[in-house]
């Protein structure tokens, strides 16, 4: 389980539930972005918090699929 942690002045946490002290990824929104955002700053963090993870988990099914095979060192292109 994760947690978003609001940590003001624009910037949001993404850490394992109950420990903000520990957080995964840090985002921070410049000023012009939360004038943009007007108020929406936290769905946004959401937003983008879930793409990394999507992302995250796609990465490891490659990675997991290049192992099986047998295949040399893994690259991103």
């Amino acid at each position: 389980m994760l947690d978003i942690v609001d940590l003001g002045d624009g910037r949001f946490a993404l850490c394992p539930a109950g420990e903000p002290e520990s957080p995964f990824i840090i985002l921070e929104f410049s000023q012009s972005s939360l004038d943009f955002l007007k108020g929406e700053d936290l769905n946004a963090a959401k937003e983008m918090f879930k793409t990394a993870i999507e992302f995250s988990a796609r990465l490891n099914e490659k990675r997991a699929m290049i192992e099986e095979l047998g295949e040399g060192d893994f690259t991103i292109h």
